[in-house]
């Protein structure tokens, strides 16, 4: 793909999205986050978890996965 067309995506991307790509100063009373770094970490900590335990059964990893958010949130 010719690097014209990721500009051109790029543009689109940022034109369709602006509105919503600082969300958060315009509600700073609810303590939303400017980044989604926490999240990301939680899920990456979460997909390690499930990684290590591959052989489990899903009824098994449904426990898991429901124990450690219990634990975090």
């Amino acid at each position: 793909m010719p690097v014209d067309k990721y500009i051109f995506k790029g543009r689109l991307s940022i034109k369709r999205n602006m509105s919503l790509l600082w969300t958060f100063y315009d509600h700073l009373e609810t303590g939303l986050p400017s980044t989604n770094n926490a999240l990301e970490g939680f899920f990456s900590d979460l997909k390690t978890k499930v990684r290590v335990h591959s052989g489990i059964s899903k009824g098994h990893r449904k426990k898991l996965l429901g124990e450690y958010i219990r634990q975090h949130y």
